[in-house]
């Protein structure tokens, strides 16, 4: 038998054996199976691409929203928290509080009076020296400083207490120059407060500015005969008849700054103190001073 003849036989035996339908299924099986992972990694590719973009598009939002963030925190800081507060109280009683920029960011009218003074005004974000200039002139204009014997307490209340000493020192002078404007001599007596919270509950309670709570606290705790209830309603004027009539010695928690007469008696009589407690280690009263200032 020859060689074609054998083949053949065979390739008939073959099929005979394996059934068709079989053989096709088989051989489709084969030609689908590389198309079939040539879909899957194009697939997987797909999905990286989208996935990659969603990171990407996360990651985007979340640097705008830190920036944003970090820029609303710094603007807050600067512009809108509270920095500063400054208490001027005559009779009455006006609360400014200040950002880190010095711009009044609140105005609070503390009594009846205050109201009277702050009529008409707006003076939320300016700064804080045009704000206290207006104040000034309009106690001025409305009667509540008189040309003579008047006083002011300005208080200054910061958490650094650098800052706040600072800060006094400019109202000072800014306030004396506001008053020569307005030919008025009066007392300013100036004050800070690093931490006004044990004044807090007295402010409240009586219906007066933290910082001439804090005031009349340090006089109560050199004097214990003196009532809150009474020093409260007392102007600043008449504060500082009660310190110099009881030569009580406050040159630790204020500083005055006086022209004639019975502030600046007042004003002597504590520069006299000062003297004499850096000398004696003792506070001593000028007893002339005070029989003058009586009278």
């Amino acid at each position: 038998m020859k060689r074609k003849d054998i083949e053949r036989k065979l390739s008939s035996a073959v099929s005979q054996i394996t059934p068709k339908d079989s053989f096709e299924k088989i051989s489709e099986k084969l030609d689908s199976a590389p198309i079939q992972n040539e879909r899957t990694v194009i697939k997987m590719t797909e999905n990286k691409k989208k996935s990659f973009k969603n990171f990407a598009r996360v990651a985007v939002a979340a640097c705008l929203i830190l920036a944003v963030g970090l820029f609303g925190i710094a603007f807050y800081g600067n512009n809108i928290a509270v920095d500063s507060i400054v208490d001027l109280d005559v009779n009455p009683s006006i609360e400014l509080a200040t950002n880190k920029q010095e711009k009044v960011v609140k105005v609070t009218a503390v009594n009846e009076d205050a109201n009277v003074v702050l009529d008409g005004m707006e003076l939320k974000n300016t700064d804080l020296k045009v704000a206290v200039n207006a104040i000034i002139g309009s106690m001025v204009q409305k009667g509540y400083l008189d040309a003579v014997d008047s006083g002011i307490l300005v208080t200054v209340q910061n958490e650094d207490e650098n800052k706040a000493t600072t800060l006094q020192k400019k109202l000072a002078v800014n306030i004396d120059e506001t008053l020569k404007t307005y030919n008025v001599e009066a007392a300013v007596i100036n004050q800070t407060v690093s931490d006004g919270a044990s004044a807090e509950d007295l402010a409240k309670e009586l219906g007066i500015s933290l910082g001439k709570a804090n005031f009349i606290q340090n006089l109560i705790s050199k004097d214990n005969s003196l009532k809150a209830e009474d020093l409260a309603k007392m102007s600043i004027k008449e504060l500082a008849n009660v310190v110099n009539e009881k030569n009580i010695d406050i040159s630790d928690i204020a500083d005055y700054d006086a022209d004639d007469s019975i502030w600046e008696n007042i004003a002597e009589s504590i520069d006299e103190v000062n003297d004499d407690a850096k000398d004696n280690k003792k506070p001593v009263v000028n007893a002339d001073k005070n029989e003058n200032a009586n009278n």
